[in-house]
């Protein structure tokens, strides 16, 4: 399914997981609706059924830790300070912003801490759709590594919001000092975890020479360690545990895992593998979750949630802007900077997807709060999911082609032009050497340059006006 949803949208700006989600959507609604026999019926229910907090350990993990495994270092290091402020204080600006709106504006007479909490659900982006999508459109490198940065670092921020208002929401209150305490362990606790985790993989690292397998053992059973250590054991975050662990073995450790490029091909082709199968069984996951619980607690919704779900997502958008807006006059001055062209991508390319989808089970599935209540947190994220997939994850390159954000740099263009003009000179060189004789001819100059594009490119930037004459072999002799 993911295969043929990625060659049919191969040519086209819409990210194959969207076509994903509404496939899970169409067959969420046809299981609820009848059976689809032995086939189908059976396995969707299983997977309807998932625990979150399964869905959370098996999925996350290798999502999070290819992400940061992958980034380069020299940029994102630059780019840390913008995707922490982004992370920190635009989670919280963002969590203050729609927690408002859903006390104030729905009428749905929510306390402020199960307010506080939805929102920190709402304000964990999943970029994985647009920052895919940058990079097939050629976009800007740093824009990439921007969004996806801040995405890896607000996944931890809005858990750590979301646990706190969790069991503010319980009646289980806190003192000062535990919140001060909690704010300082869940935080700092699992990048220490993750950062001890890569310190040893690397020790054992230096003791093997050239083997992929295991190399690729050791990636695997640390990104998964980490989570289940900090998650667990010491109760901090285990996505912030993943994401230090990742980008302290893209920081240090490239040069133990580049040591036989084939060995380093393997690992990539790995884990770009396993990231798709974690994405495409994901966001097929998503779309059957919200179609099968939307019909089967209907009763517990009216028909004006539709409608209060469109305004819930229109304001997302709004505070999301809001906050870029805000911290603008920072993000352009810290990290490489930032316009108000890459500022409009960053606001869009909020999306909202599996990390967000579980959170909101988590609330679905506690029976302390009202069942009303329960639905209608699933029934909004499940909503938000899929409009800022569908809307934004669709029309994102769209306005980057609007916005001229597809097109290559100056610099970019002038390597490029440089790197050709220095092969179809080189190329020039070995003919004339090889294939040309001054007194016999050689070769058809005009039938070699048909068939070599380095000559060619080189000769219609010798034809054209303002440049020198045409390339001929005499005339470049």
């Amino acid at each position: 399914m993911g295969a043929l949803c990625r060659s049919l949208l191969m040519n086209t700006k819409v990210p194959y997981t969207v076509a994903l989600l509404i496939v899970g959507l169409i067959l969420g609604f046809i299981h609820a609706k009848e059976d689809l026999g032995i086939y189908a019926g059976p396995s969707i229910k299983q997977w309807v059924n998932i625990s979150p907090h399964l869905l959370l350990f098996a999925f996350l993990p290798p999502l999070i830790f290819e992400s940061a495994f992958n980034l380069e270092w020299h940029m994102f290091s630059k780019l840390f300070s913008q995707a922490m402020l982004m992370a920190t204080v635009g989670v919280v600006f963002t969590v203050v912003l729609v927690g408002g709106f859903l006390k104030w504006v729905l009428p749905y007479d929510w306390s402020w801490e199960f307010s506080f909490m939805f929102a920190s659900i709402l304000a964990a982006t999943d970029p994985v759709a647009v920052v895919a999508l940058l990079n097939d459109l050629g976009a800007s490198k740093t824009l990439s590594i921007l969004i996806e940065g801040e995405s890896m670092l607000n996944d931890g921020t809005a858990i750590v919001m979301f646990l706190l208002f969790f069991d503010f929401s319980l009646g289980n209150d806190k003192s000062a000092g535990e919140i001060i305490e909690f704010f300082v362990q869940v935080p700092l606790a699992g990048p220490a975890i993750g950062i001890s985790f890569g310190i040893a993989t690397l020790w054992w690292l230096g003791k093997v020479y050239n083997d992929a397998l295991i190399d690729i053992s050791l990636t695997v059973v640390d990104c998964y360690l980490v989570y289940f250590v900090s998650e667990e054991v010491s109760g901090s975050s285990g996505v912030l545990g993943v994401v230090a662990l990742g980008a302290y073995l893209a920081a240090v450790g490239k040069p133990y895992f580049a040591t036989n490029k084939e060995v380093e091909h393997t690992l990539h082709h790995f884990w770009g593998m396993m990231t798709y199968g974690a994405n495409t069984v994901l966001f097929v996951l998503a779309g059957v979750i919200i179609a099968v619980s939307v019909i089967r607690d209907d009763e517990y919704l009216e028909m004006e949630d539709l409608g209060y779900a469109f305004a819930l997502y229109g304001f997302l958008n709004v505070a999301r802007g809001t906050v870029v807006l805000a911290l603008f006059p920072l993000l352009k001055r810290i990290g490489y900077g930032l316009d108000w062209r890459n500022a409009v991508i960053v606001v869009w390319g909020g999306l909202r997807g599996a990390v967000g989808l579980a959170l909101a089970l988590i609330v679905f599935e506690e029976h302390a709060f009202d069942q009303r209540a329960r639905t209608l947190v699933l029934f909004h994220t499940g909503f938000i999911v899929v409009a800022t997939l569908v809307v934004n994850g669709s029309t994102t390159g769209i306005i980057l082609h609007a916005l001229g954000l597809d097109k290559a740099g100056i610099n970019k263009t002038a390597v490029v032009e440089s790197l050709q003009t220095a092969m179809g000179e080189r190329t020039m060189k070995i003919y004339l050497e090889n294939f040309y004789d001054d007194t016999l001819g050689g070769a058809d100059f005009d039938l070699v340059k048909e068939y070599v594009t380095s000559l060619r490119l080189l000769d219609e930037k010798r034809n054209q006006p303002a440049l020198a004459e045409p390339l001929t072999p005499r005339a470049t002799k």
